[in-house]
């Protein structure tokens, strides 16, 4: 789908609401682990596959999720300007580093889980589960990898319904699995973890099925490795700062996760149920930034500023009334969503907490995501990383070692979190605005 023409509220909600579907539905089938264990198993197994391992997993393949963002970009604007030669070189490339990509980080996190997991201060009586369920995830990094740059392609091209179906798929493999594995054959976070692996595999399949019958991409010979200096250099450029950003999230947060994991297994396992909710938000936010990247890419490789401008804005509205609804249900409705989750009645209470206190704060997020997705799309992920390291991760890291850790309080802890978001927000949304007035985007 071309998102250089037609109205842009409409280009905007038709390219949305698939991609938002098949995040939604990729974070169903993580949260389905989550919900398995926690009814099923026990509250030590829900914190085996919670907090800790989703940050260190999330830390370590974060680089190459900022890879597939500038993948993207570089895809949408060659797409945008009907540049189909440039297309296909780019997706082939950015196909080949997925591959090298999965096969090298997969073997380090296999190898560093159990320092990780010991420098994340991981309580003694969840770590055998931990280090078991991490370096089985860790397996399947090959076919998660290519997977994620797969949909991040078909997505440059304006497909977001395939990603969608690819969705559907994934989490219907894996919810399935892992009530075969936990239910059936009597396994613990192994067999959750069997089951994700398993889902990721025949995800990756369907997507270079997906990519190989595409239209618009012309590629000759497909099983041939080709990695094109020019456009290594031209993806890495737009999308290694995104990595960096992502990282410098991660280890933010695995501070504060580190933190947190101080205060025992129950805070934990509270703290595991409230991130599987929370991370319904992020994602409805990441799919609106994805959104907008995919759009201002586009449109810029079409010279269409105006429109970007104006995309931008419209983007930020629609997201401020999707936050302010998500924060009335999961004040509302907090009890019962972490319910899902927990039996425990401990667990329950602190989980239900920190939803209510987090959710508060989610508004002051909202403009960050949009203009970051702005400036990515726009090629300045530099920009953005360089922000976002000095209003969010620096921040944090200050808050939760040297402002929090006398209180010794989670709620102190976690406080830090609207602060910096706050933070991001205004810086990002005047630099933005700097770049429209002088007409640099």
């Amino acid at each position: 789908m071309k998102l250089t023409e037609g109205k842009i509220w409409k280009r905007i909600l038709i390219f949305y609401f698939p991609l938002l579907m098949s995040s939604l539905l990729q974070q169903l089938y993580n949260a389905a682990d989550a919900v398995v264990v926690g009814k099923y198993i026990g509250k030590e197994a829900l914190s085996a596959v919670g907090g800790t391992t989703s940050i260190l997993f999330g830390l370590i393949i974060g680089l190459f999720t900022g890879i597939a963002s500038g993948s993207t970009v570089v895809v949408g604007k060659y797409f945008g300007a009907d540049k189909e030669k440039e297309v296909a070189d780019t997706i082939k490339t950015s196909l080949c580093i997925s591959v090298i990509g999965g096969i090298v980080i997969g073997a380090i996190g296999y190898i560093l889980t159990p320092q990780l997991l010991m420098l994340m201060n991981t309580p003694e009586d969840i770590m055998p589960a931990a280090l078991t369920y991490m370096r089985i995830i860790f397996a399947g990094t090959l076919c998660s990898l290519v997977y994620n740059m797969g949909v991040s392609i078909l997505r440059a091209l304006g497909d977001s319904r395939i990603p969608m179906v690819l969705g559907i798929l994934g989490s219907t493999v894996n919810i399935i699995m892992n009530l075969v594995f936990v239910l059936v054959f009597k396994r613990g976070v192994d067999g959750v973890a069997y089951a994700t692996v398993i889902s990721q595999i025949v995800s990756c399949v369907f997507v270079l099925y997906v990519l190989r019958k595409n239209n618009n991409i012309r590629i000759d010979n497909w099983l041939k490795p080709t990695i094109n200096k020019n456009y290594l250099v031209e993806v890495l450029k737009a999308g290694l700062p995104t990595g960096v950003h992502t990282i410098m999230y991660g280890i933010s947060n695995g501070i504060i996760q580190a933190n947190i994991n101080l205060f025992g297994t129950d805070v934990v396992a509270g703290w595991t149920a409230y991130s599987k909710i929370a991370m319904f938000f992020w994602t409805v936010m990441s799919a609106m930034g994805i959104t907008v990247t995919a759009f201002v890419s586009q449109n810029k490789g079409a010279q269409k500023f105006d429109r970007v401008k104006s995309g931008v804005n419209q983007a930020l509205w629609m997201s401020v009334g999707i936050t302010l609804f998500m924060t009335f249900v999961f004040q509302v409705f907090s009890k019962p969503l972490i319910g899902i989750f927990t039996k425990d009645a401990a667990v329950l209470a602190l989980g239900i907490e920190q939803l209510k206190f987090m959710s508060a704060g989610y508004i002051l997020y909202t403009a960050g995501e949009i203009y970051i997705g702005a400036l990515r799309g726009a090629g300045r992920s530099f920009s953005a990383m360089i922000s976002s390291f000095i209003t969010v991760c620096a921040l944090s890291v200050v808050w939760v070692e040297i402002i929090a850790k006398p209180y010794n309080n989670v709620i102190m802890t976690l406080s830090g979190f609207p602060l910096t978001w706050i933070l991001s927000s205004v810086v990002l949304m005047v630099y933005w605005k700097i770049l429209e007035k002088r007409e640099a985007i």
